[in-house]
């Protein structure tokens, strides 16, 4: 190309003049390869870190909610079958599940004396 059109202004072009065309190749399947690559890392990231979210939801509402639920209605199926040797069902905190656990217990010996008072 500079021994045809010399090596001076742009190697002699003048305006208007089509002087060559070049074509460029670019391989896809590299680009494509790392797009769907990227993809699947970012499905499986994501995927493992709501499975991790999901487990670790579950065991805190077991642990927080399900399980003294749970053991606050064995203790008031035991006393409605007139079971008075049940323990309390004590609940530490200030949440809902611990006001509901002393709401039982209340309600436990209000009925508790309710029963004696009709004894007597």
């Amino acid at each position: 190309m500079v021994a045809l059109y010399g090596n001076k202004n742009g190697f002699g072009w003048k305006l208007n003049e089509t002087i060559g065309a070049q074509i460029i190749s670019v391989p896809m399947d590299i680009a494509e390869g790392s797009i769907w690559r990227n993809l699947g890392l970012f499905v499986g990231t994501s995927s493992v870190i709501f499975l991790v979210l999901l487990i670790l939801l579950n065991i805190l509402l077991n642990r927080y909610v399900i399980s003294p639920v749970t053991r606050m209605a064995k203790t008031a199926e035991a006393v409605s079958m007139g079971d008075a040797s049940v323990a309390e069902f004590e609940f530490p905190g200030s949440d809902e599940i611990a006001s509901l656990s002393r709401s039982f217990n209340r309600m436990r010996r209000s009925l508790d004396s309710a029963l004696k008072m009709l004894e007597k």
